[in-house]
C-alpha cells in the first residue's frame, strides 16, 4: 500500500517552511531514512523556489501542489503548478570548472535535484506542469544514482528563459 500526502500551498516564498515541515514529519512517520528525508525536503525546496521566484508572470496568488508518497524502496515527489511551462530536465548543466563568479546565475538547485534524484521526469498537461521526483527511501541498502538526461530532446527556448537566473 502506498502511503500518500498531498497538499496545496500558495506561490509564496513564506510557505516554504511549511511544506518542508508537512512533508519531513509525513516521511519520517513512514520511517523514511533521515537522509532521504533530508533529499526529499531539499529537492521540494528548490523545485517549489523556482516556481515562486519564476513560474509567473503576474503578481496573482497561484496554488502549487505538492505531493509526497512512499512505496517500497522509493519516495515519490510530485510538484504541479500553473506557471510558464519549465522542464528542468532541459536545463543544462552548470558548468562547474568555471569559477563561481565567472558562471552564469540559475541552474545549481535543478543540478542538485538531479544529483540527489534516482529519477526527474516532467510532463505538461492541460496548462499545468508536472515535476516528478524518485528518491531511494533509504528503506534498503543500495542508494539511487539514476539520473535524468533529457537535454538532447529539448527545445532551445519556449517556456522560462534558461538564462533568467533559475534554481
Amino acid at each position: 500500500m502506498t502511503a500518500t500526502l498531498a497538499l496545496s500551498i500558495a506561490n509564496e516564498i513564506s510557505e516554504l517552511p511549511r511544506l518542508t515541515q508537512a512533508v519531513g514529519a509525513f516521511l519520517e512517520h513512514e520511517r523514511v531514512s533521515r537522509e532521504a528525508i533530508d533529499a526529499a525536503q531539499l529537492a521540494l525546496d528548490e523545485l517549489v523556489a523556482n516556481v515562486v521566484r519564476w513560474g509567473h508572470d503576474d503578481d496573482r496568488q497561484h496554488l502549487i501542489r505538492v505531493e509526497a508518497a512512499v512505496e517500497k524502496a522509493q519516495v515519490r515527489l510530485v510538484v504541479e503548478d500553473d506557471g510558464r511551462p519549465f522542464d528542468p530536465s532541459c536545463f543544462p548543466p552548470p558548468d562547474l570548472s568555471t569559477p563561481p563568479e565567472q558562471r552564469a546565475e540559475g541552474g545549481l538547485g535543478i543540478h542538485l535535484v538531479r544529483a540527489l534524484a534516482q529519477q526527474v521526469a516532467y510532463r505538461r498537461m492541460a496548462g499545468r506542469n508536472r515535476v516528478e521526483v524518485i528518491l531511494d527511501s533509504g528503506r534498503r541498502s543500495e542508494g539511487g544514482t539514476a539520473k535524468s538526461g533529457r537535454l538532447e530532446n529539448c527545445p532551445t527556448s519556449g517556456g522560462h528563459d534558461q538564462s533568467s537566473g533559475q534554481v
